[in-house]
């Protein structure tokens, strides 16, 4: 249900009998300071005001019944209310195998994908471009990830913390764009990107829209503060929810996909993983808004193609086989969702975990950072510039164009070997992007 203004009739009942509900206000660009009006626009209509947003758009979040969301909806400074959706991992299940010893440990999904042994001994040099990881936290103590700062955005407002990780889930995401080059642990595509945490999970497990409003508009005030040096290009989000893209970035309907949108205007490239419901992610979003680039996953097992190897972990109940589509991967079906879809290794990924330590898991939770540490590779090399965007065209060019070249790159389920009404990408690539 969407409330705006040209729609609202008043409820009639009293507000005290009626249940509550979280709601997200998007006020008009003509509001000058978000604070005060939602302030204001609290008291006047007695409801909880819960958080603010200023840098993506211009809002708040706020529990309220439906009557009193009716007559704020009627509001003429509201441009329209949306209620809050909730959201989970983009995870499959972890591995019940032993992880590989991680000493100077070269992942096979980090050769799959460009990776080589020689650009590892040569100790290469960091990939400067800063990167978020809105998830469950990032452990800034491990010493194979260069993690600089962040914010817990759990509770719908932005507060500076030392970043954590009590779930596992968002170190290993960080490792897999960003582990360093160095002669202990993994290597991620982005070896030693700076790492920015952004917390949306709670202690409890629970992940809001509010909490990813916050995510997405502190990212966005990175671009749009006074100091160059925190400037976030690439943001990775392995988090689905419930939803469709109503066009026209959001306006009037959605206030995540306004936000996102901005984002890629101010120069945010957003990477999301696809879901794991090995189902159509039209349904799903944000992996099924037109301006992120939306990661499935497949299967390796011994860094190179030819399918000739065996499961390296259970790879869940059923392993996919190597070199071809994961089973549990959501794809697209649709055009416009197929214009930003690209693949990336998904199953038995290995990664640092939170205490200094290493763990396996599956899921497009993984393949998304991999493409995330592309993305900031293609962007620290110059292929990929402007805004969001553009650096997304660019990137699918530069990896449509490899697969294109070298045909024997890919796997059973690309556009070369199509999967029958299921479109998975093509293999994502950082060979080009150096």
């Amino acid at each position: 249900m969407i409330l705006a203004a040209a729609t609202i009739v008043a409820g009639s009942g009293p507000a005290a009998a009626e249940d509550e509900s979280d709601y997200t206000v998007v006020l008009k660009e003509s509001v000058t300071n978000v604070d005060s009006t939602a302030a204001a626009q609290g008291k006047e209509y007695g409801f909880k005001l819960s958080s603010t947003y200023e840098h993506a758009l211009k809002g708040y979040s706020g529990t309220m019944t439906d009557s009193e969301a009716a007559q704020l909806g009627a509001d003429p400074a509201v441009d329209f209310i949306a209620p809050e959706r909730a959201f989970t991992l983009a995870e499959d299940e972890a591995d019940d195998t032993e992880p590989p010893a991680v000493t100077g440990f070269l992942p096979t999904w980090w050769l799959r994908v460009g990776g080589t042994p020689q650009e590892a001994a040569a100790n290469g040099q960091e990939i400067t471009v800063n990167t978020a990881v809105i998830d469950t936290g990032i452990d800034s103590t491990h010493p194979d990830l260069n993690v600089v700062g962040g914010v817990d955005c759990s509770s719908g407002t932005a507060v500076e913390v030392t970043p954590v990780d009590l779930n596992g889930h968002g170190t290993m995401v960080a490792g897999v764009i960003a582990a360093k080059n160095n002669t202990f642990g993994v290597i991620g595509t982005a070896y030693g990107a700076p790492l920015w945490s952004v917390r949306v999970m709670t202690d409890g497990g629970t992940i809001s829209e509010a909490a990813l409003l916050c995510a997405a508009d502190w990212v966005v005030s990175t671009r749009t503060d006074a100091d160059p040096q925190n400037d976030i290009q690439v943001a990775n989000i392995s988090i689905g929810g419930p939803g469709q893209d109503q066009g026209n970035c959001g306006n009037g309907v959605d206030p995540l996909h306004k936000m996102i949108c901005q984002g890629s205007q101010e120069g945010v490239t957003w990477t999301v993983a696809a879901g794991n419901a090995a189902s159509d992610f039209s349904a799903t979003i944000p992996a099924t808004y037109d301006e992120v680039l939306t990661a499935t996953a497949m299967a390796d097992y011994d860094g190179r193609p030819g399918g000739k190897a065996t499961p390296i972990c259970s790879g869940g109940s059923v392993p996919s086989p190597d070199d071809q589509l994961a089973n549990f991967s959501n794809f697209a079906t649709q055009s416009a969702d197929v214009a930003h879809t690209v693949a990336a290794p998904g199953v038995c990924i290995t990664s640092t975990f939170p205490g200094g330590l290493y763990n396996t898991a599956h899921g497009t939770s993984f393949s998304s950072p991999a493409v995330a540490g592309s993305v900031a590779r293609c962007i620290y090399s110059g292929v990929c510039q402007g805004d969001g965007q553009s650096v997304m065209n660019a990137f699918l060019a530069t990896v449509e164009g490899y697969n294109q070249e070298n045909q024997q790159y890919g796997f059973i389920g690309d556009p070369l070997r199509p999967a029958s009404g299921q479109y998975f990408g093509y293999l994502t690539t950082t060979a080009l992007c150096d």
